[in-house]
């Protein structure tokens, strides 16, 4: 079902919201995607995006192009996903998280924090293990533009700055996404090695 009511208990049923759709995505049995439960705000999806079988988009939410839910995703209130992101089976996210552009989250993972940008997550509890080798390949992020990737994640592993590193659109990306205040902070690292 598209553009339901919002499971929260403080809508209003007047309450003038939407849920805005782009272009050849594949809805399959059971998806759910709730309209905003806030007056005029919108829960977005983008563009070429794949929800699987009773998958589930709740209010407010954003979701980037080219993001796949595998069966029985579930995502609450306020989550913002990026742009080619995986979400493996049974995946469940707190609201107000925020996973990152070409991360990929391991089946079965409950998240409670942010996912950062390009890495794969999972775990109990979930943790950031490494750099997403194959969504980056796919991609064309490799050779030099990689390394500097994997470079970002030792030093942000070892809590230092990612000043000294060559500044492509990758690490670009990296920063603006960590500069956002978040939420709900930031799930841990278990070993970034690429």
């Amino acid at each position: 079902m598209l553009g339901g009511l919002p499971q929260d208990t403080s809508f209003k049923a007047e309450t003038v919201s939407w849920l805005v759709c782009g272009d050849n995505n594949v809805f399959r049995e059971g998806f759910t995607a709730h309209r905003a439960s806030k007056e005029h705000a919108e829960t977005r999806i983008g563009n070429d995006c794949y929800f699987m079988n009773n998958s589930h988009v709740a209010h407010d939410c954003q979701i980037g192009d080219k993001t796949i839910f595998a069966n029985n995703v579930a995502i609450g209130g306020f989550v913002e996903i990026g742009h080619n992101v995986f979400m493996g089976g049974a995946v469940v996210v707190h609201q107000f998280c925020r996973i990152g552009s070409f991360a990929i989250v391991q089946g079965t993972t409950g998240l409670n924090m942010d996912v950062i940008p390009f890495m794969l997550i999972g775990g109990r509890p979930a943790r950031h293990y490494k750099l997403n080798t194959v969504g980056l390949r796919r991609a064309g992020i490799t050779g030099e533009r990689y390394a500097v990737l994997a470079q970002a994640f030792r030093l942000l592993k070892n809590k230092k700055s990612l000043d000294e590193l060559e500044e492509t659109v990758e690490l670009k990306s990296l920063k603006d996404w960590l500069s956002v205040k978040s939420k709900r902070g930031l799930h841990g690292f278990v070993d970034i090695s690429a």
